[in-house]
């Protein structure tokens, strides 16, 4: 999997402003660099557009329109949200950039 996708990175955006947008890109970062993948982060610093898209109860990362978490979350769950879009972009998944 990581071999095949290594060179493109998942692209990726945080809605939200403030602290905890920071702690998540951190967070974040850790968890690609644990799996080898590369990510591109666009912060949109936007809170009425983060609660427009489903926040409750932070910052929100999205793959496309889709929410992969709400609010700051351990390093591991982002980990095993990002090997999950991994493995749908194996499959044909429209997660990564081309």
């Amino acid at each position: 999997m990581a071999d095949e996708l290594s060179g493109r990175p998942l692209a990726l955006r945080i809605l939200g402003t403030g602290e905890d947008v920071q702690r998540l890109r951190k967070r974040l970062r850790c968890a690609a660099a644990a799996l080898g993948v590369r990510l591109t982060v666009r912060v949109e610093g936007d809170d009425l557009h983060a609660l427009r898209n489903g926040a409750r109860r932070g910052p929100l990362l999205l793959a496309g329109e889709r929410v992969i978490v709400d609010g700051l979350v351990p390093v591991e769950l982002l980990q095993r949200r990002l090997a999950e879009l991994l493995a749908e972009a194996a499959c044909g998944g429209d997660a990564i950039v081309p």
